[in-house]
């Protein structure tokens, strides 16, 4: 497709596997996005050259398909108008696996996909395609005898699933991948895994109970013996200390140390009747090792080492990693060591924070200012996107009653206002319970005609008034400010504390949206600091899962039962009545 945006841009990490039966055929009549997203692919996924072809005349793939016939399993990525002109000419076309059709007006190519099943999409953006391709790619390639190979027992890793990040960053598009692989070594009695990809990975490892662990990253599959050319990372977590150390041929001594930190932040946690997440993250590209708890962002990581030149070669080599506990392992069944502990594997190292600001198709460009970084909700899929169109189309001042925002305001100030006499109520019916610590709740799903399975909130926040600690357990939602400024200080897990140091604030602004996936940005805090007298009314969207505010410590909790799916005060339509009865007072 001629004039399409490029490619080069588009930064992501893989498996390295071989899928030798795959070829993919690219039918147009420009091959300028095919030689980019030949060369990004073939790298990315460690897939020879000679698997990709193009032309731009049916003829020619007509004739390739002859002379590939039931040797290979064919995907075919086609112009609308070359693949159109195929049909009518009655081609056979049995022999693909999947087909992607790539064209400047997707609309009109949309409805070839109710006749023809193989067609896997219709695409005017080469980035959502190449990342399609890619999807599809490592679907295929799990299927294979390689994946026998890379991962010796098909018991060893299960997939989960999980969402995939498109960060804008600049004029660049990487995309962040969240850890997916669950690892039970005391199910297959083998606590070595080889790594999915040499030199890079990430793992979280789970915990109910505080149990010691190590995790060694060697080139080594057996550490039995200390061998003159081993080499390995050794990362010890206790309940007092966490540990980075190295082993190295020219080593006198069993391990060097790194660094180590005491930190409380840092170490294994005491048993809370809460889960409590461990991670480590690596890249020998980068030279660089980091650990954290919580969520896995490097925002939220305790611990950070760049290697140097001499030590960067142990990272190089690394091709297994080794898991051990201070456990004794007959204590436990299989069955009920799956209940206190979980190890998570991600293929890919986490090298950046995702943006916590959503950016779409609107307001970017290739050349549009950086400070439009962000998360790029186009290359989404549900419910994100579906999350992101439902809190768009909310406007909740023009649509519903002429300033609506200053009636509210009048209405929080005024004694008489049914916001100040709503908040006293609620305030009268939590004993103990600061004032400031309540807001308004409005019910906005009859609004937006929702599916069952999706809600809408408005919440109403008065200056100075500040909620608990949230911690939404695996939910997916959007936050939109619709008026006033609000400050939120997210933390990396549920058991935070409001003066943990791994907290992060970032002030948003009318109209700016924010996010919440499972597994990232599930805890925080929010904040009206506004002096000025403006309170701050903000729009969430979700999608239906449980909620459960965090327990702190009696010293520094903000104790709220309020949630995303507690009771609100009132449902919109009877908001707006009573903000427009109060307006003509």
């Amino acid at each position: 497709m001629s004039g399409a945006p490029s490619l080069h841009n588009v930064e992501l990490w893989s498996l390295n596997i071989k899928p030798e039966n795959l070829c993919y055929f690219w039918l147009d009549a420009n091959s300028i996005d095919y030689e980019k997203c030949k060369e990004r692919f073939c790298y990315e996924r460690n897939v020879s050259q000679q698997q990709w072809m193009f032309s731009e005349k049916c003829e020619e793939f007509q004739n390739f398909l002859m002379q590939t016939a039931l040797r290979k399993d064919v995907i075919l990525i086609s112009s609308g108008r070359l693949y159109e002109g195929m049909i009518r000419l009655g081609y056979d076309l049995s022999q693909l696996r999947w087909i992607f059709l790539y064209c400047g007006k997707k609309e009109k190519y949309e409805s070839l996909r109710i006749s023809h099943r193989k067609i896997r999409g219709v695409f005017d953006d080469p980035i959502k395609l190449y990342d399609t391709l890619l999807e599809y790619f490592d679907d295929d390639t799990r299927l294979t005898e390689e994946q026998h190979v890379l991962i010796t027992d098909l018991t060893v890793l299960q997939k989960m699933h999980r969402y995939r990040i498109h960060c804008l960053f600049h004029d660049k598009i990487k995309t962040f991948y969240q850890p997916e692989n669950i690892w039970s070594p005391w199910r297959t009695k083998d606590w070595t895994l080889k790594l999915p990809t040499k030199g890079q990975g990430t793992f979280v490892i789970q915990q109910l109970y505080p149990i010691p662990f190590r995790l060694i990253i060697s080139n080594m599959n057996d550490l039995n013996n200390i061998h003159p050319s081993t080499r390995a990372v050794i990362m010890a977590v206790d309940t007092d200390q966490v540990r980075l150390s190295t082993i190295y041929p020219q080593d006198t001594q069993p391990a060097t140390d790194l660094c180590y930190t005491k930190e409380r932040d840092a170490t294994l946690q005491k048993y809370d009747g809460d889960w409590h997440s461990y991670w480590l993250t690596f890249s020998s590209a980068y030279r660089i090792i980091q650990y954290g708890r919580g969520e896995v962002q490097p925002k939220f990581s305790t611990m950070k080492q760049e290697l140097d030149e001499h030590e960067k070669v142990v990272l190089e080599e690394a091709e297994y990693v080794h898991f051990n506990i201070k456990y004794k392992m007959n204590v436990w069944t299989e069955g009920a060591f799956d209940d206190i502990m979980r190890i998570i594997v991600g293929e890919e190292p986490i090298l950046f924070d995702p943006p916590l600001l959503i950016t779409a198709q609107d307001n970017f460009s290739p050349t549009y200012p950086a400070s439009n970084d962000g998360f790029y909700i186009n290359l989404s899929k549900d419910p994100c996107l579906h999350l992101y169109n439902l809190i768009i189309k909310l406007n909740f001042d023009v649509n519903q009653c002429t300033g609506l925002t200053k009636i509210i305001e009048q209405s929080l100030r005024n004694e008489d206002g049914w916001c100040f006499r709503k908040l006293k109520e609620k305030h009268g019916k939590a004993p103990g319970c600061s004032l400031r610590k309540i807001a308004l709740r409005v019910n906005a799903n009859e609004a937006q005609d929702l599916e069952s399975k999706y809600s809408s909130v408005i919440e109403i926040w008065p200056t100075g008034h500040l909620s608990p600690i949230r911690h939404y357990h695996g939910v997916y939602a959007m936050i939109r400010i619709l008026h006033g400024k609000l400050l939120l200080k997210f933390f990396p897990e549920k058991t935070a504390t409001t003066d943990s140091d791994t907290s992060l604030y970032q002030l948003f602004e009318p109209d700016q949206i924010t996010w919440i996936l499972p597994d990232l940005n599930q805890t925080h805090q929010m904040i009206n600091s506004n002096s000025c007298g403006t309170c701050c009314i903000i729009a969430y969207t979700y999608h239906h899962t449980s909620t459960t505010p965090a327990s702190n410590n009696q010293s520094n909790t903000i104790d709220s039962s309020m949630s995303l799916n507690d009771a609100c005060d009132i449902v919109l339509s009877d908001f707006i009545r009573t903000m427009e009865n109060e307006k003509m007072m």
